[in-house]
């Protein structure tokens, strides 16, 4: 998960990730994958930049006991956490991907199922597995499509440290 803080020049939240190899902390506004300058990351696509805001400020962490030079208002921040948490909708391009991914992964469970080892996976197994693994996929797909999205780069984040290491790399499936 994201190192979180406040930004000591606009207030904002901010997130940092990683480091450099220099240790250089990487901040950044809304997320890792978004803007570092301060103005940049108040673009709202009704309003535009809050010009108020110096061109040349960028993200750093507020210092314990200090006060950002410039502070939302919590109306702002509420409606800035929710413009950056708001899902978007499955568009119907991801949702195939995903019902084609998904269907995938059934026929390769299709061997525990019916294949050389009839039964290990029951019909009203299969039809809990099903939607279970479309909708993940889906899910996966969207996030890595929005990937400004502060919920799903969570989301993905959290899915990235459960691997664990002994895992193989994937390989192409054997019937391509």
């Amino acid at each position: 998960m994201p190192t979180t803080n406040t930004c000591a020049n606009c207030g904002q939240d901010i997130y940092n990730l990683r480091t450099t190899d220099s240790g250089t902390a990487l901040w950044r506004h809304r997320d890792v994958r978004s803007r570092a300058g301060c103005r940049g990351a108040s673009y709202r696509s009704d309003t535009g930049w809050d010009d108020s805001i110096p061109r040349d400020w960028k993200a750093r962490p507020l210092q314990p006991g200090k006060v950002p030079k410039m502070t939302p208002s919590a109306e702002q921040m509420a409606e800035r956490r929710a413009e950056v948490d708001a899902i978007p909708p499955l568009d119907d391009r991801t949702a195939k991907m995903a019902t084609l991914i998904a269907m995938a992964v059934r026929n390769e469970l299709e061997e525990l199922h019916g294949g050389d080892v009839p039964n290990i996976l029951t019909d009203e197994q299969m039809a809990k597995i099903n939607p279970i693994v479309r909708n993940a996929t889906a899910t996966a797909l969207l996030a890595f499509r929005h990937p400004s999205n502060q919920r799903l780069a969570r989301w993905l984040d959290f899915q990235a440290m459960l691997v664990p290491d002994y895992w193989e790399r994937p390989e192409l499936v054997d019937d391509l």
